[in-house]
């Protein structure tokens, strides 16, 4: 396995588990949530250092229905994180404190939480979309193919999660915050934060398995028939 696409799957391993992390930040804390993001901000930026070919490749080529898509998604995650970083600057209490921001809070708040709940929805969709070449770097690391049944078992095991996220995303009404709907995060304080974090997880895999399966049809539709 090289080099480059070892150090491309850490990042996106520790990008995929801060993830969940940063939509809880009442429970993790306000400081740890601002340093966590700043990270998260960085790896992003390593992310697309370590994928420049695809921003080079933008212009070239064809752009089939999944390519089109994926671009679509990509740009959307692109937007959501830098108007997410810029939003979490003005608003930071404790890292970003000494710039003394008190205007423009009302609307950094609310693009703060439109643009991470996108985001995170856009993130595990683009995962989903990407999880054959995740189980070709997986296989790679194990030096050998996964057989059938364990193929079986991680599919049975995602629709379980997936089914579970669709529950926790009915339960913790998601699309509010997507949409402005609510003004404020809800928490239920007497929860364990490492359950609401395997809550968010559980959501996470809900669309990485909409995305796999979306652009798995869409491949299939797409294809010229013999």
């Amino acid at each position: 396995m090289k080099k480059k696409s070892i150090i491309k799957m850490i990042v996106d391993l520790i990008m995929t588990i801060l993830l969940p992390l940063l939509m809880i930040q009442a429970l993790a804390g306000e400081e740890l949530h601002e340093w966590i993001g700043i990270f998260m901000f960085l790896l992003f930026i390593l992310h697309h250092l370590l994928n420049f070919n695809w921003h080079k490749n933008l212009l070239k080529g064809k752009y089939s229905v999944v390519r089109s898509l994926g671009t679509v998604v990509n740009a959307g995650i692109l937007l959501c994180m830098i108007l997410s970083a810029i939003s979490g600057i003005l608003l930071s209490q404790y890292v970003f404190a000494f710039l003394n921001v008190n205007q423009g809070i009302s609307f950094a708040r609310a693009a703060h939480m439109i643009c991470t709940h996108w985001m995170f929805v856009l993130t595990s969709f683009h995962l989903g979309m990407h999880l054959k070449i995740m189980k070709g770097y997986m296989e790679q690391a194990r030096g050998k193919k996964l057989g059938t049944v364990s193929s079986r078992v991680f599919a049975i095991l995602f629709a379980v999660i997936g089914v579970y996220g669709l529950k926790v995303f009915i339960d913790t009404k998601l699309w509010q915050y997507m949409f402005y709907q609510a003004q404020f995060m809800f928490y239920d304080f007497n929860r364990m934060a490492f359950g609401v974090y395997l809550d968010y997880v559980s959501m996470m895999v809900l669309f990485a398995v909409i995305g796999y399966f979306v652009s798995d049809r869409l491949k299939k539709i797409s294809m010229p028939k013999k």
